[in-house]
Parts: C-alpha cells; structure tokens; sequence
C-alpha cells in the first residue's frame, strides 16, 4: 500500500495496527530492504519449544481418546502433557498447554450432547412445524381463529421421599438436600402448550396410555378458546401415546377441526412443550423431596398455575430458512470427515492446521507423535 502511494494513517487503518507501527516498519525497510522486515533478537529467555510441539498438542486435543489408543473418554491437559511426554521423551508442562489450547479457544475436557438427524424428509416434516411457531402454514397467514399447541408426555416422574428434612438456605450456607431417600411412585404428565398465548394445560393420568392421552385431547378440545377455534393443530412427535398410525386417524374423527403435526424422529428440540418440561424439571423438581405420591402431583399442578399467572410465549427465533442452513452445514462437515477418513489421516488431526513451513522436522514430529 505504501508502493502505491497510500499514507500511513489510512495504511494503519486497513491494516489494523497504530500509525507509528507503520512509520517503523517503513523505516526498517528504507534502511535495510528486506532485511530489515526480520524480527530483531528479543530480550529474555529464547522458545523452548517449537511450532511442531504446539501444533502436536493441538492435534492431540482435536483427536479422541480412543484414537490414541488412551482408555478416556475425554482429555484434560494432564493428560495431553502425558501423551507428549511418554512419545517425544519431554514436553511443556500443563500450564503451558493450556494457554496455547486457549489461544485457540480449544476445550478438549468439555463436550456436549448432539442429535444428528437422519429422517430422509427432516427438514420437510421440522419446517412445517417451524412455520407454524412463526404464524404460517403452506407459506401463507394463519387464519383467524387457528391455534397452534404443542403436546408431548413427561413419563416416570419419581416422588422421591428425603430420609431426613431437606433444610433451608442460609447465610453462607446453600440449601441442604439429604442424598438418602425413599420411593413413593411415579408420575405421568401430559401437558400441551399454547404457542400463542404460552399457556399450558395438563393432566395426571394413572398410566401413559394411548387411551389416557385421548383423554387429555378430549379435556383440552372441550375448553372455550379451543371449542370455537376454527383449526387446532396439534404438534406432537413419535411416541406411543399418540403414534400416527393410530392417532391421525381418531383425532379427525373424534374432532374434524383438529389436525395432528407429527415432528420427525430426533427432533424434540424442535418441541416447545420440551422448553417447558426443562422449566418445570428445573424450578419444580430439583431439588425433590416429596413425601408422597400426592404431593407431587400437587407440586406440578400448582406450578402449571403459577406459571400460567406469568405465561407468555416463547420468542422462538429459528426459522426454516436456519434449519435449512444448519441441515447443509451438517452435510458439509459429514462429507469433509468422510474425505479425512479416505486420505488416511488421523481422525480428529485437521490437514490445514499441520501444514507449517519447517515440512521436515515437523511432519516427523507429528507423525511420530500420533503413531
């Protein structure tokens, strides 16, 4: 930029560095010509270690145990450091493998649950379930008076009965909940959401039955607002209590102006009634202590009541046009990990990440490391 007639304030701009920084480099190369752009010899203790070693640490933690041949499940930097010090013989200490993992934002000791979906119609059965929490249906308005609910089961709910008093919080001191406990039963909860209003209705049934859960439809089509609404759709997934092969069929004959929305396999996150059962998991249910059956019952009803005092509807941000991004987002990392698989490197070992200039003693160094 500065060849072509740019000063040095604008060159400090687009660079992103201060303007004096450009005026010293500009000076270095005036004076000495390429040479002049090394760095100088820097005070204090010279690298220990090389970019090899760093990039072999970050090759390790982007690698599964198992493809090292380690009995974990996941790595800590005690490890990493371990690894590196029983194959190159030395290695950095884990203080130092930490902050060059943090330089790169990379947590091998952390991980998370994912759900890959493999329906073959995912994003024709999800979007159309994405359209309705955004008021649309074959790429047109809801009409007026159309209500959208979202249904499921909370199954095997424990009332767990504390061997001794659960004891409350107090200064410095966090509440106390005996780890010993005893079984009084469990509970079924079958809840649907009013997308619109936030709202949820439920039920208690003795046991999640198909027959139970037509119930639960029969009780909730019998109130006001959705006795006169012109469409209910219903948003459901794949469970036995409301499988499609059957239920389809009973709820257009039981009531003509309801129609059954199943969600396909693997997308529960795609449910908002799981929202709310994570709500109510949290605030109702941890930590338990129920001395009996009843009393949890009572817990979950008054807490419906409680919540529907302050309901509203979830802002619910993901578009079909996201779950179409995110579907060809998958499909591109499933075919780079195919061709990682085929050209016989490592797994977990990115090709771009390794390709350092110094291609000798490096490429020894990593291959030796990870063999």
């Amino acid at each position: 930029m500065a060849a072509c007639g740019v000063d040095n304030t604008t060159i400090a701009r687009r660079v992103g560095c201060a303007r004096n920084t450009v005026r010293l480099w500009r000076a270095r190369f005036a004076e000495r010509g390429l040479s002049g752009l090394q760095d100088h010899a820097r005070s204090g203790r010279p690298r220990i270690y090389s970019d090899a070693t760093i990039a072999l640490v970050k090759a390790i933690a982007c690698s599964l145990p198992i493809d090292l041949g380690l009995p974990l499940s996941r790595l800590s930097t005690s490890d990493i450091a371990g690894l590196i010090a029983r194959r190159l013989g030395t290695g950095p200490s884990r203080s130092t493998i930490a902050r060059w993992l943090t330089a790169d934002l990379l947590k091998p000791w952390r991980h998370r649950m994912w759900v890959t979906p493999r329906h073959p119609k995912f994003l024709e059965l999800a979007g159309r379930v994405l359209d309705l929490y955004h008021g649309r249906w074959a790429h047109r308005p809801l009409p007026p008076r159309t209500v959208v609910l979202s249904a499921d089961e909370k199954t095997c709910i424990q009332a767990l009965h504390r061997t001794v008093p659960t004891r409350p919080p107090g200064p410095e001191r966090p509440m106390r909940t005996e780890h010993e406990y005893e079984r009084k039963g469990v509970l079924t909860y079958h809840a649907a959401l009013d997308v619109q209003t936030g709202r949820v209705l439920g039920a208690f049934p003795e046991r999640n039955t198909s027959e139970a859960f037509r119930g639960f439809v029969d009780r909730v089509m019998r109130t006001p607002r959705y006795r006169s609404a012109r469409r209910v759709y219903w948003i459901l997934d794949n469970g036995s209590a409301h499988d499609p092969r059957s239920f389809v069929k009973w709820l257009r004959g039981r009531h003509p102006k309801a129609r059954a929305i199943y969600l396909p396999t693997h997308s529960s996150w795609l449910n908002q009634i799981e929202v709310y059962f994570g709500i109510v998991q949290l605030k109702a249910l941890t930590p338990s202590d129920f001395p009996s059956h009843e009393a949890l019952r009572q817990r979950l009803e008054g807490f419906q009541e409680y919540y529907n005092l302050r309901a509203h509807p979830f802002d619910w941000r993901f578009t079909r046009a996201d779950l179409t991004h995110l579907l060809q987002r998958l499909a591109q990392n499933s075919k780079a990990a195919n061709i990682v698989a085929v050209s016989g490197r490592p797994e977990g070992v990115c090709p771009a990440e390794l390709d350092l200039s110094t291609e000798g003693a490096c490429r020894q160094e990593v291959e030796e490391g990870m063999s």
